[in-house]
């Protein structure tokens, strides 16, 4: 017998010889009615026994609520791990992205600069001067 359920408490211990803990939580309501009644107890003792079946229920209803919580917690805990473990892979990811647009800025403006050296007229193209953080474009370049 699980000894969550033993009748050793003040709560029904005086009543183990008539039905034990697992039989008075396993039954339907029904079946134990007609159980008790063909035992021929007194209303007291039925009483006894229903409070007893009841209070046994309830520690089966609360034991399982505190597996099903802790089930869900350590769901959540895994969930919020992976979701953690993108977050830090998205930061990586934009870290090498700014790194890759500080390199084609770079090579942009080395471009834009051999351009002016020699003399070619480059097209205009639609970025922002505060995109390149050179400025405004030198003045050979066409601008528009």
């Amino acid at each position: 017998m699980d000894p969550a359920f033993s009748l050793v408490d003040s709560e029904g211990g005086e009543y183990s010889h008539v039905m034990s803990d697992d039989e008075l939580s396993s039954l339907n309501i029904k079946d134990l009615n007609r159980k008790l009644k063909e035992r021929g107890l007194s209303k007291e003792i039925i009483e006894k026994l229903k409070q007893r079946r009841r209070t046994l229920k309830n520690r089966k209803y609360a034991t399982d609520c505190r597996e099903k919580k802790d089930t869900e917690v350590h769901n959540l805990e895994e969930d919020k791990d992976v979701e953690s473990e993108d977050i830090t892979n998205l930061e990586q990811e934009n870290e090498g992205l700014k790194e890759q647009i500080n390199e084609l800025k770079t090579r942009f403006r080395t471009f834009q600069k051999y351009a002016q050296q020699n003399g070619i007229k480059l097209k205009p193209r639609n970025i922002p001067d505060t995109f390149i953080a050179g400025g405004s474009p030198p003045s050979s370049v066409d601008s528009s």
